[in-house]
């Protein structure tokens, strides 16, 4: 069935392509050409561009694992290879010609590469060479020369790419069958770590930061103000400390620290899990972000990326009202306190409802302490208090709340 359903995909971007020899008339429109002359494959019109993007996304995602693994650039270059090759032949795509092309790219070789960033912001107590966090290594500026030599001999003079500066290396292993798709997922993967960290560094100050591609470390400006009268310059710094990335708070396991890094290197998570990701990568950009009415944005959308149980309703204020309680009754057993946890988070999502809806509303930095304290209590109990901590599904946490709620 599904086979049927690419090969008509494909035969339509065959009756829609095109081969031009020659320029492209600018009053055709918009247009897409691969190759020139008796290689060429042109798809022209705002119409068909589009069709092309919709066919090439249903057809590239019609397989997970070459999704996983292949780029849909390549894919899309070996597409086009296709499509040409059948206009040669004849035009017409047969469930052959459908099932050699996904084969082909499922028989390229499923190879281990490791990626290295710069990693910024942080500082070691000891010369140890390597640490590790789950799926990530931070490695020593000195380790360059050792592992890069042990185990990427071809490397051979180029191994000072990474060893003439003086910050950590992150370092990330992936599995992919081409290049493309590796820098792809592993930049995903560094994004997610700063994410993490950042989170778990929580310093809405912003004096103590990790990252590789948003962090900002210590920034000083000068500013000019100039009269008829005068001329003033003033400076200023926003100082940056780094973080010791040895420190054993990374891995807590009071803290959940250490299960986040597990659930990170588990391929099959479990819903429960899925949304802990989610929810904690909300949490680190929300940290990150120095426009305070933006972070409490963040904080509240990872608070609902982890809570709402139906993801397709619509919120409401119903809706509200089951986050409210789901949150209260996780983070507190005290009827007070959840009453209080409940007023707090409604005058929060009141105040996010309002800057969605184009309304000035002036955000305290106490404002993203409490929501921060929250969501870190939310966090923290779901993964290391029982039975919260067992769960799997959204179900089961839905079903438990309820039943919390009814004793």
């Amino acid at each position: 069935m599904k086979n049927e359903k690419n090969r008509t995909i494909i035969q339509n971007l065959v009756n829609l392509s095109e081969v031009w020899h020659e320029e492209i008339p600018l009053s055709l429109g918009s247009w897409e050409s691969f190759e020139v002359g008796e290689n060429n494959i042109s798809f022209i019109g705002n119409h068909n561009l589009q069709i092309l993007k919709d066919s090439l996304e249903t057809l590239y995602n019609s397989n997970s694992e070459i999704a996983n693994t292949i780029s849909i650039k390549y894919f899309k270059n070996e597409l086009i290879s296709t499509i040409r090759n059948i206009k040669k032949i004849g035009e017409q795509c047969s469930s052959d010609d459908v099932e050699f092309f996904f084969n082909k790219l499922l028989s390229i070789k499923l190879k281990e590469y490791e990626v290295f960033y710069i990693l910024k912001g942080t500082k070691t107590s000891t010369e140890k060479e390597i640490i590790n966090f789950g799926l990530f290594n931070v490695y020593n500026n000195g380790f360059s020369n050792i592992y890069l030599n042990k185990n990427y001999s071809e490397i051979g003079n180029r191994k000072d790419l990474l060893n003439k500066n003086k910050n950590h290396i992150l370092g990330i292993k992936v599995y992919a069958r081409e290049k493309t798709k590796t820098i792809e997922i592993a930049d995903k993967l560094c994004n997610t770590f700063e994410n993490v960290i950042n989170y778990m560094i929580s310093d809405l100050h912003h004096l103590r930061s990790i990252g590789v591609f948003n962090y900002k470390g210590t920034i000083h400006s000068e500013t000019v103000v100039c009269s008829k009268e005068s001329i003033n310059i003033s400076s200023s710094s926003e100082i940056s400390y780094p973080v010791n990335i040895e420190d054993e708070f990374f891995n807590s396991s009071e803290l959940g620290n250490d299960r986040i890094w597990n659930i990170l290197n588990n391929l099959k998570k479990t819903e429960i899990e899925e949304r802990l990701i989610n929810s904690i990568e909300w949490f680190g950009k929300a940290v990150l972000e120095r426009d305070k009415t933006k972070s409490l944005i963040q904080f509240i959308f990872g608070i609902e990326s982890m809570l709402q149980y139906n993801e397709k309703v619509f919120i409401s204020p119903s809706i509200v009202s089951q986050l409210s309680d789901s949150l209260a009754f996780i983070i507190k057993t005290n009827h007070h306190e959840r009453k209080q946890i409940v007023k707090l988070f409604k005058e929060l999502y009141k105040k996010r409802s309002a800057i969605s809806h184009g309304s000035s509303q002036k955000i305290l930095l106490s404002d993203l302490e409490i929501i921060l304290d929250v969501s870190q209590e939310l966090i923290k109990t779901l993964l290391t208090v029982e039975p919260y901590s067992k769960m799997k599904t959204m179900k089961e946490l839905n079903d438990y709340i309820n039943e919390l709620k009814y004793k």
